[in-house]
């Protein structure tokens, strides 16, 4: 049963091509570039929350197969040219195990990645060489089952890159101080769009407890600072 988060998160990102308006916008792709570059050429990615594509796109032209991952009627807003080169994989990243509908393989060396349990493909154990999730733990009510789900598919070499909105970043520390919550976390508009404020230490914090080992961290202006 799909909770109420889930269905707000559908219906929030099914109606446009997001993704496409971030890279849009130099700073906001500036961000993006920054965490394309960690992930390099790694094998197969895993871009967890991939919208409509678009940075799975950049990441696949880093010489990397890619398994998109998302919400169904998120992936629904893929072009097909994109298709062609994407796997694609309906699932919900706040629960586990992460197992869910094919819409498509892209080659048949993914198939590796997968086992199928009641023919529900579910992700092996140590298959995946890294892991991109841009702007999405700001939405899980409940982060143990992403952090964990990420540790039990990522080979023990593989890389985990995170990108989430800095919640003490210097306008929002002056917002507050005026009493001013952005818009995306205010309650009294239903489920909203952001649920966790994420700090550099705690962000850091949290990786270290579910396994990782951080080895980069690096900010970029955002939209309202650029």
């Amino acid at each position: 049963m799909k909770t109420a988060w889930t269905q707000a998160q559908e219906k929030r990102f099914a109606a446009d091509s997001v993704i496409e308006e971030v890279l849009a916008n130099p700073t906001q792709r500036r961000r993006v570039d920054i965490a394309v570059e960690m992930i390099g050429k790694a094998g197969i990615v895993l871009d967890v929350g991939c919208g409509d594509g678009a940075i799975s796109e950049l990441i696949h032209n880093k010489g990397n197969e890619v398994i998109a991952m998302d919400l169904p009627e998120v992936l629904a807003t893929i072009p097909e040219e994109r298709r062609k080169f994407l796997t694609t994989m309906e699932c919900d990243a706040s629960q586990k195990p992460w197992r869910g509908g094919w819409l498509s393989m892209s080659t048949t060396s993914i198939h590796s990645v997968f086992e199928t349990h009641d023919g529900i493909p579910k992700i092996k154990d140590g298959q995946i060489d890294a892991i991109f999730a841009g702007e999405i733990v700001e939405h899980f009510m409940d982060i143990e089952p992403f952090f964990t789900e990420c540790h039990r598919v990522l080979k023990p070499e593989g890389k985990l890159v995170i990108t989430t909105p800095n919640a003490v970043r210097a306008l929002n520390r002056v917002a507050m101080l005026m009493g001013v919550v952005e818009v995306w976390h205010e309650w009294n508009k239903g489920v909203p769009h952001n649920i966790r404020y994420w700090t550099p230490k705690t962000l850091q914090d949290a990786v270290v407890k579910y396994g990782f080992k951080p080895e980069k961290m690096a900010t970029a202006p955002s939209q309202a600072e650029g």
